[in-house]
């Protein structure tokens, strides 16, 4: 697989890949070939035959790992669906989550509402259980490249346009995976104080 990224940012993905099961990896690799930047046709992420393109506007490692991961997630579809799994008459988008759960916050996936989609990949790719991969520490890792790069910003955009990404940054902080998550909810209304509004696709 190809990762034609920044600098950091590929290297915090291959990390990342280094600690994906090997069930789950392998199918990576037979419907992921490469990953790299798309325009803004592509929204925040885009998947088609074997091709992930990423939104250039994606800064926060969070949000990186969480919306590459879904974009693979769409060609997890694909082997599921060539391999013979049921999909449970599930939701497409759902299903991309759910790869993408299963990787970082497999807790998630004991949701009421996800009990589908759990089940699609314990009968599946995650037979043996879902990993416990320390998402957190490698996004602390990376965070300081992504806020390097902000600090740039400033010098050579000017402080509009730099505000512009920083609050887009912000934005990106808590990624859109843990709007499934109850506590999440219960924690955003609390410090908020007012309806958990995740992002759009």
């Amino acid at each position: 697989m190809q990762i034609n990224l920044k600098k950091w940012q590929a290297d915090m993905l291959n990390e990342l890949l280094e600690q994906v099961p090997a069930n789950p990896g392998k199918a990576l690799e037979e419907h992921v070939s490469v990953i790299t930047y798309g325009d803004l046709s592509v929204g925040n992420g885009w998947y088609r035959q074997g091709r992930v393109e990423i939104s250039p506007a994606i800064r926060h490692p969070r949000m990186l790992i969480e919306r590459t991961l879904h974009e693979c997630g769409h060609g997890i579809e694909e082997w599921l669906g060539k391999n013979g799994h049921s999909l449970y008459a599930c939701n497409l988008e759902q299903i991309a989550d759910g790869f993408a759960l299963a990787l970082l916050y497999p807790n998630i996936l004991m949701e009421p509402e996800l009990k589908k989609i759990k089940r699609i990949y314990s009968e599946s790719l995650f037979a043996e259980g879902f990993p416990r991969i320390d998402t957190e520490s490698l996004i602390a890792k990376y965070v300081r490249h992504s806020e390097e790069l902000m600090q740039k910003s400033f010098f050579k955009h000017g402080a509009k346009v730099s505000s512009l990404l920083s609050g887009l940054f912000d934005q990106q902080r808590d990624g859109f995976l843990r709007r499934y998550s109850t506590e999440a909810n219960i924690y955003s209304n609390s410090q908020n104080n007012v309806p958990f509004q995740p992002p759009d696709y």
